[in-house]
């Protein structure tokens, strides 16, 4: 199919692919360019398309460019008509950080060390959103692409929410698992929409960090109450954070990672969000986006790696069942030592069984914000003095240039 590129003046044809079709677009591979791609909307085209991206392309993010698939150019049909716009392509092999989280079959790439990068890079990159005058309302795993080692990328950034000079352009399409509770409770959608603010991006912007942390939405969970179990929706609305310690209704899910290993500062902000700010009037404590940035840069890991006891250490314990079933050869467990060694190995099965019943209860309903004494020590997180800072701006600058230290050191 033939189109027009208005900027650029130039005619171009481009054949759709198959993989890359949206709900309201599809991705056309441009022929004789592997560099850019163009996005065509479906009828109907939205009506504010066209100065929605005239207004885009003039003002583009100044410092993330290279990082975004921002609008460049105003794509025509036959008829004259803006149908689309021009963008950067990302192919291979970058995939969506929905594929990157897939619980079945992720990528080979796909570490610790590379989930905690891509997390930081999100937040970076919708903190300078944010500095630009963009809210970015459609969050989800789907709107990033990452590869190994490669700068963490934004798609579908026409879905912007910004106001243009006094005009306010929207976002009228996102996915309800990710949207903050107000805008969920509200009895007038349309009118929540045009009243968004950051904070609601903040949350959003939580709930993916959390999603690439846990492996799991934050207000998953299992159903521990009476009657009709709420939908997510539902949940999301009431409030129901099933790994904060007060919640009562819902218990988090089965074969997550044990929300204890999650790192202290990063459970601190999502129960800042998730529970703090849950109620519209206080989600101004919802960490933003800037805040982290700043985090996720000086912190080591998302979760604790797993300690496992050395070979000597677990030799020395004592075996419950030994200890129980009959004494030890020799005349040392002979007379009145017997009984000791008994009451020893029987307190030391009360303890281990103690710490195990604890476990369990930690996983089925966590303590949130307040860390374990054993969680905190040096060899299980880094936790360094929080740095100081004083506005997002200040946060950003410092992230913009090159002399800051490699993330996670």
């Amino acid at each position: 199919m033939d189109y027009y590129l208005r900027q650029a003046d130039c005619r171009v044809t481009a054949i759709p692919t198959s993989s890359l079709f949206g709900g309201e677009a599809a991705i056309c591979r441009i022929v004789g360019d592997a560099h850019q791609v163009l996005k065509d909307y479906h009828d109907p085209v939205p009506d504010d398309l066209e100065p929605r991206l005239e207004y885009q392309i003039d003002h583009p993010p100044p410092t993330i460019a290279d990082r975004l698939a921002w609008p460049l150019d105003l794509v025509e049909d036959s008829r004259g008509k803006v149908v689309g716009y021009l963008q950067r392509f990302f192919g291979p092999p970058y995939v969506t950080l929905a594929e990157a989280l897939d619980n079945v079959h992720p990528p080979a790439w796909v570490t610790a060390a590379e989930l905690r990068r891509i997390a930081y890079e999100i937040s970076f990159l919708i903190a300078e959103l944010h500095a630009a005058g963009y809210l970015f309302p459609d969050i989800h795993p789907g709107q990033f692409l990452c590869a190994a080692g490669k700068p963490t990328v934004v798609i579908d950034l026409a879905a912007c929410h910004f106001d243009a000079g006094g005009e306010l352009f929207t976002c009228r399409r996102a996915r309800d698992e990710y949207q903050p509770p107000e805008l969920l409770a509200a009895t007038d959608r349309d009118v929540a929409i045009d009243q968004r603010d950051a904070h609601g991006d903040d949350w959003s912007l939580a709930v993916v960090l959390f999603q690439i942390a846990m492996g799991c939405l934050p207000f998953q969970g299992v159903y521990a109450g009476k009657g009709n179990v709420p939908t997510l929706v539902e949940r999301i609305v009431q409030g129901h954070f099933p790994f904060d310690k007060n919640c009562q209704q819902f218990r988090p899910p089965p074969a997550v990672p044990r929300y204890r290993d999650v790192h202290p500062e990063l459970r601190d902000l999502f129960h800042a969000c998730f529970v703090d700010g849950h109620a519209s009037q206080n989600r101004s404590l919802r960490p933003n986006a800037a805040r982290w940035a700043d985090t996720l840069h000086f912190c080591p890991e998302l979760r604790a790696a797993a300690v496992v006891p050395p070979p000597s250490a677990a030799a020395a314990l004592p075996s419950a069942a030994a200890g129980i079933a009959a004494p030890a050869s020799g005349p040392l467990f002979t007379g009145w030592l017997w009984p000791l060694a008994t009451a020893a190995c029987l307190g030391a099965v009360v303890s281990a069984a103690a710490f195990q019943i604890g476990d369990w209860a930690e996983s089925s309903n966590p303590h949130l914000g307040v860390p374990h004494p054993e969680e905190t020590s040096p060899s299980t997180f880094d936790l360094r003095p929080r740095r100081a800072t004083t506005s997002a701006e200040t946060i950003l600058d410092r992230f913009r240039h090159p002399t800051h230290s490699t993330p996670g050191r």
